[in-house]
Order: C-alpha cells, then sequence, then structure tokens
C-alpha cells in the first residue's frame, strides 16, 4: 500500500479567496483613511489662521492698521505646508474703512495632496473672528 505525504502549504484557491478579502477591506477602508488624513490636516490651516489673526492684531498695535501684506505677519504657508496662507483687506464692506485700514480676511487654501479635500476647500477667518468656508461642508465640518 503507498503512503502519501501531504505538504503544508496554501492551496490556489485559499490563496485567492485571501487575496480577495484583502482587496474588499481595502476598497472600504482606504477612503476612508484618505478622509480622515484631510480632517487632520485641517488642523493645520485652523492653526495657521490664527496664529496670522494674532500676529494681524499685533501689527494693528504697533502701526495701527492692518497689513494686507502676508510677508509682514510671518509667511504664505501654513506651519505643515498643506496650506497656502493669504490675507487682504475687507475694506469698503460693513464698518471696514480704506482709509483706516481696519478690516481683514485670512484665507487658507489647500495644496498638493490636500487639494483634494472638497468638504473643505478654503477656509477663512476676519478681524471680527468670523469664520467662513467654501467648499460642501459645515462649519463644525471644517472648524
Amino acid at each position: 500500500m503507498k503512503t502519501y505525504k501531504r505538504t503544508a502549504g496554501f492551496t490556489l484557491i485559499e490563496l485567492m479567496i485571501t487575496v480577495a478579502i484583502v482587496a474588499i477591506l481595502a476598497a472600504v477602508a482606504y477612503p476612508a483613511f484618505t478622509s480622515q488624513v484631510q480632517k487632520t490636516r485641517r488642523a493645520d490651516a485652523q492653526s495657521a489662521l490664527m496664529q496670522a489673526a494674532a500676529l494681524e492684531e499685533k501689527w494693528f498695535f504697533v502701526n495701527s492698521q492692518y497689513t494686507s501684506t502676508i510677508a509682514n505677519i510671518g509667511g504664505a504657508t501654513s506651519p505643515d505646508g498643506h496650506y497656502t496662507i493669504a490675507v487682504a483687506d475687507n475694506n469698503g464692506v460693513g464698518n471696514c474703512t480704506t482709509a483706516l485700514l481696519n478690516c481683514f480676511v485670512l484665507t487658507a487654501t489647500p495644496v498638493g495632496p490636500q487639494a483634494a479635500d472638497t468638504i473643505c476647500t478654503t477656509m477663512t477667518l476676519t478681524h471680527t473672528g468670523a469664520k467662513g468656508l467654501t467648499g460642501t461642508g459645515s462649519l463644525e465640518d471644517c472648524w
């Protein structure tokens, strides 16, 4: 009588089932992962806008007007480089006057991989502390 020795290992069917399961899990997990990374990077914009607003207030204290030049208050990128920061005067809107340069709007625009974030496309912060955004999300989603 012949005895057969069984070799250890996986059959092709077992391997293909495992690969299919991993592919399904990856298809579900990857979009959730990228969404979470984008959400985490929004803190970079929030931090940069708050810091720029504080520097605008410091500039106003020293110069009796806000600056509309981003270089005067630290630079044009967020700390981690996921957003570009811009400043503009908001003169002629509401109580803002051109003569006094007493208003500003800070804008954070995503760059690089963060530019794919459609929930919070552009985040803004004004001299009054009013927060704004463009995109499909709400203020609670972005701030």
